[in-house]
């Protein structure tokens, strides 16, 4: 059983905004993770980006591959497969379209995969180990092939806990602000250090299992610092204050802006889905102990100003300003220039991967509790 079509809207906006954006009721493509006759397409989808082919390829962080489909969402081949090696995966957790029509793949165990737009119907690749960005979680990519990746990920030693207190297990637990440089990589070129130090939001350190050791999860709906690239220009976004910074290839700035929205508190259903996003990167088999550590944590006091920042092919910035998995997905649309030129909002738990000239590519949840790759038509009506 799956729900019926997304149900997608636009908001209405001031006169003075100079673009509006709307979607089609319908998905143009709706790809569940298995077939109905039970055969796996792939099990979890950390990350999708549409290849010039009209292919998707699905970063599968439970299957330790990448999963190429056909426009018409059937299984085409595998990329990868478990494993240290080169061409094998073990977190692989984002996937991009980079470099005229090449697709990178950063594995969170430290190593940045690159297929030629002909190689992705083979296995055939280069892999780079990339010590510096060895904890990233997240990438992202330029049209020349530069890749940001977060680097040293550990918490601030110059500032005191956020919270304490004790979990439901009886064990102790520290939130925590974490730190990380942000970092690019050209090539099989240096590393460069594009920041010595960004905000990656707060952890949850403690017992998160009565039977396991110290361990460690992002805290749900804390703010952090989010980044994409528009162009050759690295957008960095701090979802704490709202300030947008953008660098150019040399280093400067090249743009600054807020995108700050209303003071917003979170509440209790806000909370209890963003804890399923916080514990998908936990061992399968302290999941569900890690869920029930959570639940009982304090919830932040106010919501990040957004959760993730993609860039169009035209250089518009769509910020989400609304939770993984919340009801309605909202996106507000800036210029380079800080102008708002765009609201636009999405039911149906929508989680976006990318915006092209005309489509949004993303997931859902579909009633069967399973990942859903989904593709939007998008229409600019100014």
């Amino acid at each position: 059983m799956h729900r019926p079509a997304t149900a997608l809207a636009l908001i209405a906006l001031p006169a003075a905004l100079s673009a509006q954006f709307r979607v089609d009721p319908a998905p143009l493509l709706t790809v569940p993770a298995t077939t109905d006759a039970g055969d796996l397409r792939f099990a979890t989808a950390a990350w999708a980006t549409r290849l010039s082919s009209g292919e998707i390829a699905v970063a599968d962080f439970a299957g330790s591959s990448v999963r190429i489909l056909g426009s018409d969402g059937a299984l085409k081949r595998t990329l990868g497969r478990s494993g240290a090696g080169p061409g094998e995966y073990r977190l692989p957790v984002w996937v991009g379209r980079c470099n005229a029509d090449s697709l990178y793949v950063w594995d969170a165990s430290a190593r940045l995969t690159a297929y030629s737009a002909a190689a992705t119907a083979a296995e055939s690749s280069a892999t780079r180990t990339v010590t510096e960005g060895a904890n990233s979680l997240v990438a992202a990519c330029s049209p020349a092939g530069s890749v940001a990746l977060v680097s040293g990920m550990q918490p601030r030693r110059d500032l005191p806990p956020v919270l304490s207190g004790e979990s439901r297990n009886g064990g102790q637990y520290n939130v925590v602000q974490m730190s990380a440089a942000l970092v690019a990589v050209d090539g099989q070129g240096p590393v460069r250090r594009v920041r010595e130090s960004i905000s990656q939001g707060q952890w949850v350190l403690g017992r998160l299992s009565p039977q396991g050791g110290m361990g460690g999860v992002p805290r749900p709906l804390a703010p952090t610092m989010v980044f994409t690239y528009a162009g050759a220009t690295l957008i960095v976004a701090d979802g704490a204050s709202g300030e947008v910074t953008g660098y150019a290839p040399g280093g400067s700035t090249a743009l600054s802006f807020s995108a700050a929205s209303a003071p917003r508190r979170p509440t209790a259903a806000d909370y209890a889905r963003a804890v399923g996003s916080a514990v998908a990167i936990a061992p399968s088999q302290i999941r569900e102990a890690a869920s029930d550590f959570l639940r009982g944590i304090p919830l932040p006091e106010q919501m990040p100003h957004f959760w993730r920042v993609l860039a169009d092919p035209s250089g518009l910035l769509w910020f989400v300003v609304s939770p993984d998995g919340a009801a309605e997905t909202q996106f507000r649309v800036y210029a380079a220039s800080g102008a708002l030129v765009g609201e636009l909002r999405v039911e149906g738990g929508f989680v976006p991967f990318e915006v092209g000239a005309d489509y949004l590519l993303g997931k859902r949840e579909n009633a069967d509790g399973e990942d859903e790759i989904v593709l939007l038509r998008l229409t600019r009506t100014r």
